[in-house]
């Protein structure tokens, strides 16, 4: 039998109720400042570094256009965000675990503030072996998920334009217009395989 936890809450739901009842709908919006900050961090940091790194590799003649090449670029995107995120991670984690009747910051500058003043620039990074653990593998397995769906893409476009797109299909937007529109002419029947 699970435990109900530090705020006893029986489940998700209950926690819900509860926390808009003894909180105020306030509450809910804890910490979404510097959450949306680390998402900007994360998704850039693993997107431009991933192609760089891609486009580097590529150009120094090293390595293909294969599996090696995807694992070491998403590699590289991982680490790089893990490195940019962690800050944000530490403030994050910090506000979003501080106690309503005693809060030790009032907002996200002030974290970063007292953090650093109290404990200096290397307590931003608590916690970075296991936040880059975490994040390696799941960069790794998106983006060699990713190359493969863009090359079996390229040729099922292949096989249907008779070669004419093949081209054109490095551009991700490309990429998702052409399928959300296979999707729809499949869907009303002028496509069929």
């Amino acid at each position: 039998m699970q435990s109900k936890g530090k705020y006893n809450y029986n489940n998700a739901i209950d926690g819900l109720i509860r926390i808009g009842r003894e909180e105020g709908v306030q509450a809910y919006f804890t910490g979404v400042e510097i959450t949306v900050i680390r998402a900007i961090l994360m998704t850039a940091g693993q997107l431009v570094t991933y192609d760089l790194a891609k486009e580097a590799i590529l150009a120094s003649g090293i390595l293909g256009d294969g599996l090696p090449t995807h694992f070491l670029s998403s590699l590289l995107g991982g680490l790089v965000a893990t490195t940019i995120c962690a800050p944000a991670d530490v403030v994050k984690s910090r506000i979003m675990a501080q106690r309503k009747e005693k809060p030790v910051y009032t907002g996200t500058l002030d974290a970063f503030a007292k953090i650093y003043h109290d404990e200096g620039p290397l307590a931003f990074f608590n916690g970075w072996l296991l936040a880059f653990a975490r994040l390696a593998p799941q960069t790794i397995l998106t983006f060699v998920i990713l190359e493969k769906l863009k090359y079996y893409y390229a040729h099922l476009i292949l096989v249907l334009s008779g070669g004419i797109l093949l081209k054109y299909l490095h551009n991700v937007e490309l990429l998702v217009t052409l399928g959300v529109t296979l999707v729809f002419l499949m869907g009303k029947g002028h496509v069929t395989f």
